[in-house]
C-alpha cells in the first residue's frame, strides 16, 4: 500500500504533466484551429455514418426507443438551425423544423449546408462563439454518430465501425 507521501508525489507528477500538455496545446493550436479542426472532425465522422447507407434503410431503429437515420438528420438539421438563430440572440422552438423532402440525399445537402452556415458564422464572429457552435454541433454530432454506428451494425454486422475515424 502506498504511503501518503507516494501519493503526494503522484499527485504532484500528474499536476505537473497536466501543466506541461496544458501549454503544448495552447502554444500549438489556438481557439481558432482547435475550433475548426474539431468541427471538420466531427462533419467527417457524420459523413462515414451515413455515407452509402442503405436506401431501404432511413426509416430503420436499432431499438424502439431510437432515431432513425431520417430522424436523425432532421434533429441535426434543427439543431445547426437553433445554432444559428443563437447565435442571432433569437429563441429557437425545438420541434417546428420540417424536411423540405424525404429524399435522403437532399435531407443530407440541406443538413450539411447549415452545418457550413454555422462554421461560417463562428469563424467570424468572436472565439466565444466556438463554445456553443462545438455544443450545437460537434458535441451533439458526436453522440448521433453513435447511435448511427448503432443502426449501422444492428443492420449489418460487417459494417466497418471504425471507417468514422480520419486516422
Amino acid at each position: 500500500m502506498p504511503t501518503s507521501g507516494e501519493d503526494g508525489e503522484s499527485a504532484n507528477r500528474e499536476g505537473v504533466y497536466q501543466k506541461r500538455l496544458s501549454q503544448v496545446i495552447i502554444t500549438t493550436m489556438d481557439a481558432k484551429e482547435l475550433f475548426v479542426s474539431q468541427f471538420e472532425d466531427g462533419a467527417f465522422q457524420l459523413g462515414a455514418a451515413f455515407a452509402d447507407f442503405p436506401a431501404d434503410s432511413w426509416d430503420a431503429k436499432s431499438n424502439p426507443m431510437a432515431m432513425s437515420a431520417r430522424e436523425t438528420v432532421a434533429h441535426l438539421t434543427e439543431a445547426y438551425i437553433a445554432c444559428g438563430k443563437h447565435m442571432n440572440g433569437e429563441k429557437h422552438q425545438w420541434g417546428s423544423y420540417a424536411a423540405e423532402s424525404d429524399d435522403p440525399n437532399r435531407l443530407l445537402a440541406v443538413m450539411n449546408k447549415e452545418r457550413d452556415i454555422i462554421k461560417i458564422a463562428a469563424l467570424a464572429a468572436d472565439p466565444a462563439e466556438y463554445k456553443h457552435v462545438l455544443a450545437y454541433a460537434t458535441n451533439h454530432d458526436y453522440y448521433h454518430v453513435g447511435q448511427m454506428v448503432t443502426l449501422r451494425l444492428h443492420l449489418d454486422p460487417t459494417w466497418n465501425a471504425d471507417s468514422i475515424y480520419s486516422s
